[in-house]
């Protein structure tokens, strides 16, 4: 025959169960088992109680599995109908090179707003008039020399700050966007969004805030170019040409 197999608790410590002599006069079988079933009743009330608490436990999992799957879900919605040209590519990776680059662009001193040379007027030259000439008429005056000098492109940074919507003119605003403009005036070719952050010193979100403000504005022109490339309109500020 197969031995009979006999559980225990393991949280109690097995011992044992010495019963009384049963006395016929004043004892019962039912008064000898009313111990050991207040035992059983209470260990039966333990379990429940266990397990009313693993339900909650696999409740509360399956509300985090949902939530989670929705957030999951909602991300590659996300990815599929929203275009991200600031994801990582391979041009990631030539960052480190243009950032060092644009370090020695400004380790270079910035020139001075540059002064308006003023236009000379017509220059007056002293000669000896011979009083028995006869005078030149006017037709056949001949014309003088005006010496035309090249006006050198002035950037207005001061006129397009106060050009500003009122909330940009406050000292901090003001303080940041002068930064961005001097970074942008200094690179015909375009400085890109996360430089832009690291050289102005600027939070991303204002930051963001300030370029399509100015962009809005038509003082800046947004290119996707590997990421989100500003320039000054080359139109109304024409860049400065590099010296050799």
């Amino acid at each position: 025959m197969a031995s009979r197999l006999v559980t225990t608790t393991p949280h109690r410590r097995r011992g044992q169960i010495t019963l009384p002599k049963l006395d016929n006069e004043r004892t019962s079988i039912f008064d000898l088992l009313e111990n050991p079933i207040g035992e059983l009743l209470t260990s039966f009330q333990t379990l429940q109680t266990n397990f009313e608490q693993m339900r909650e436990i696999n409740d509360s999992l399956t509300d985090f599995n949902l939530a989670f799957g929705g957030f999951v879900q909602g991300l590659q919605l996300n990815a599929v109908c929203i275009n991200f040209p600031e994801a990582p590519n391979e041009e990631s990776f030539k960052l480190p090179e243009y950032e060092a680059q644009l370090a020695n662009l400004e380790s270079i001193v910035a020139p001075s707003e540059p002064e308006v040379a003023e236009v000379p007027t017509e220059p007056v030259i002293a000669m000896d008039v011979d009083v028995s000439e006869k005078p030149v008429s006017r037709n056949q005056e001949k014309p003088t020399a005006r010496v035309m000098v090249k006006k050198a492109p002035v950037f207005p940074l001061k006129r397009i700050l106060d050009s500003l919507p009122d909330r940009y003119r406050e000292q901090n605003h003001r303080k940041n966007i002068e930064a961005i403009l001097k970074l942008l005036r200094k690179s015909s070719d375009g400085v890109y969004l996360q430089d832009i952050i690291k050289f102005t010193d600027t939070p991303k979100n204002w930051c963001n805030i300030y370029l399509n403000m100015l962009c809005n504005e038509k003082h800046l022109e947004k290119i996707s170019k590997k990421g989100l490339l500003y320039r000054l309109d080359p139109v109304k500020y024409p860049p400065l040409k590099s010296s050799k």
